[in-house]
């Protein structure tokens, strides 16, 4: 076991980056991370042209458990996390600026039951102190295995709360993504992901502003086994959860998403919102199973294309307002083909209102 406040001279009130990143460098099984008198202050320390840039870089690290404990806040450093500089084209170029980053991780497993981490989203997005950018977050995980969170509150960041990309065995228990400025939960892939009991609130700033984004890029990324269990998307400023695999129809792929019990209120947008499915090499199937739609200031389910060969989006009885509607773009025309597997007397359907 490690005490990371006993790591590279421990805990300071104005950056802490290095105990910490000393304390993952010990390849302990077990890190704790104790409560201080302030907050642990996480510092790029960034070098002229990188691209990617973590405060907690983590790559190829295995078998490792790391405990937050109760009233431990990892803070970004204010003023830090700027994007790399304005390419050719006027855009900032797509350099990730995160406090935690793990790539090619393995049985890595965080506990953070009242703990909390932030950042300064509200900076983030004034263009007098930072170059425009999505990809300030707080997690990103690429190309991992059995990669676990418990417990964690994330708030306030500049880009997605945790972003999953090409992950296996993943679980996200008990986590509050808060205030997130592109989506709270973004995931490009991956294979037997369970999100469950756990909040995605108040995103907005810069598209897609979902409570949670599924959205591949690579026709090799695979989306397969994933579930969503007891989630609720709540006042995001776009839709709830959003499904847009198009990426994947350069070759064929069976998907398979499920979103048992899930809360979709308040948002923007759709509850849930479907694009990209336009292709019949993505087969498979989504199944929304129970849950709760309620408050929508716009449709409950939003279908933008649609192949009649591809996915199928099963729906199973949940509790609904009044009056639901089965929201189609006008060029979608009746190609759609959703199969509903419980008895939805009160279901509408509006052409074309999206």
């Amino acid at each position: 076991t490690v005490n990371a406040a006993t790591c590279a001279g421990g805990w300071h009130p104005t950056d802490a980056t290095a105990a910490l990143r000393a304390a993952l460098a010990s390849n302990a099984s077990l890190i704790t991370v104790p409560k201080m008198a302030g907050p642990w202050i996480l510092a790029l320390g960034e070098e002229e042209g990188m691209l990617h840039e973590s405060a907690l870089p983590m790559g190829g690290l295995s078998d490792m458990t790391i405990v937050l404990e109760t009233g431990v806040e990892l803070q970004a450093k204010r003023g830090d996390f700027h994007s790399p500089k304005l390419g050719s084209d006027g855009k900032a170029y797509k350099g990730w600026r995160t406090l935690i980053t793990m790539t090619a991780c393995r049985n890595i497993t965080i506990f953070g039951y009242g703990a909390k981490l932030t950042m300064w989203k509200s900076d983030y997005a004034n263009p007098t102190l930072y170059n425009h950018s999505e990809f300030r977050g707080a997690v990103l995980v690429a190309d991992s295995q059995r990669v676990r969170f418990f417990g964690l509150n994330i708030s306030s960041t500049g880009g997605d709360a945790i972003c999953l990309s090409r992950v296996e065995d993943t679980l996200i228990k008990d986590c509050a993504l808060h205030n997130a400025y592109r989506n709270a939960l973004s995931m490009t892939g991956g294979v037997n992901v369970t999100v469950e009991d756990s909040s995605l609130t108040a995103t907005g700033g810069t598209w897609p502003m979902c409570g949670m984004d599924l959205e591949p890029d690579y026709p090799y990324e695979k989306v397969e086994r994933i579930v969503f269990r007891r989630v609720s998307a709540v006042g995001n400023q776009a839709c709830g959860f959003s499904i847009s695999p198009g990426q994947l129809a350069g070759q064929p792929n069976v998907m398979g998403v499920q979103f048992i019990d899930c809360i979709a209120s308040a948002n923007a947008m759709s509850a849930y919102t479907f694009q990209g499915l336009h292709s019949p090499n993505i087969t498979g199937t989504v199944d929304i199973i129970g849950g709760r739609i309620s408050d929508q200031k716009s449709a409950g389910l939003t279908f933008f294309d649609k192949n009649s060969a591809g996915v199928q989006v099963r729906v199973a009885a949940f509790s609904l307002p009044p009056s639901l509607s089965l929201c189609l773009s006008a060029s979608l025309c009746l190609s759609v083909s959703v199969f509903v597997f419980a008895c939805l007397s009160h279901l509408s359907l509006s052409l074309p209102l999206c």
